[in-house]
């Protein structure tokens, strides 16, 4: 599942940022008044974006769960994450950092033996930190920002150092977060099968549609799948299968050169007519009024 609906070159030319680097690394003013960013349907960006938010409030789905993003939070996406309903109140303000794949593995090479902690129980990439840490990061952003704007003979490799230095503070900022918080707590059986099961859905949202193979995958009845789910969110297990689904076709259906039966072959319907019967159901609309 690692097709993106939205390329980088048609995310910059749709945020349209103010400070642009050869297509390469950007900064974009975010606010309320922006429709840029409301309502989205469905989506992969093909980019590393950092959003961090100054002011307001706003709401956002990502990976099928619901997030509130106020003031001195930070959200990370990758192309792996399907970002949906980025709607934000009027008085909302923030910045977004956007980094095409290019220009991140000119810095990868350098982090990928470092250990990322992973927090028990927090499966977003949503971040609140305190406000020293936010304005460092802040600081770092509008660093970029500015030498974007400015002639300098080393201007690349200056940049390339610039984001480096942004993107590992970020990360030892969360590493301190995590081990001084909930990095050390034991995750509990219900919180591992929460977490064990929305990677499972991630990767095979388009090919499995029963419960029972997530609850075998799981090594659980699909009772107890239901029962840790429904505790969880208020949603049963099928609700969570179906929304996974029909996200990850209307971000098949933005691709304009694929029909409406590869869409419902690639989703593993049995006809074409049971892939539309269950996008209307969901949506109002049939794939093709959709797309």
């Amino acid at each position: 599942m690692n097709e993106t609906s939205v390329s980088f070159e048609d995310y910059i030319n749709a945020v349209n940022p103010r400070y642009n680097y050869n297509n390469q690394l950007a900064v974009a003013e975010i606010s309320g008044s922006n429709d840029n960013y409301k309502n989205f349907e469905a989506i992969r960006i093909d980019a590393f974006s950092v959003f961090l938010a100054c002011k307001g409030e706003a709401h956002v789905n990502i990976d099928y769960l619901s997030y509130r993003f106020k003031k001195n939070t930070i959200l990370t996406l990758s192309n792996l994450h399907i970002l949906e309903n980025f709607d934000s109140s009027s008085d909302f303000k923030g910045y977004l950092l956007i980094a095409s794949k290019d220009w991140m593995r000119k810095i990868i090479e350098d982090i990928k033996n470092i250990p990322i902690p992973a927090e028990p129980g927090k499966m977003h990439p949503i971040r609140s930190l305190d406000d020293d840490n936010f304005n460092h990061l802040l600081d770092i952003l509008f660093l970029i920002q500015n030498r974007i704007t400015e002639e300098h003979v080393f201007k690349d490799n200056m940049l390339k150092c610039l984001f480096g230095f942004f993107l590992f503070d970020m990360i030892n900022i969360i590493f301190k977060i995590s081990k001084d918080t909930v990095f050390m707590k034991e995750v509990n059986r219900k919180e591992e099968i929460v977490i064990n099961f929305l990677k499972l859905l991630r990767e095979n949202a388009r090919e499995k549609h029963e419960v029972t193979f997530y609850s075998n995958e799981l090594c659980i009845t699909p009772e107890y799948l239901s029962k840790v789910m429904k505790a969880f969110s208020g949603k049963t297990v099928n609700k969570w299968i179906a929304e996974a689904l029909l996200a990850e076709a209307k971000i098949l259906l933005r691709k304009p050169n694929t029909s409406i039966q590869q869409i419902s072959d690639m989703l593993c319907f049995s006809e074409q007519s049971s892939f539309s019967k269950f996008f209307k159901k969901h949506t109002g609309k049939s794939p093709l009024e959709y797309k």
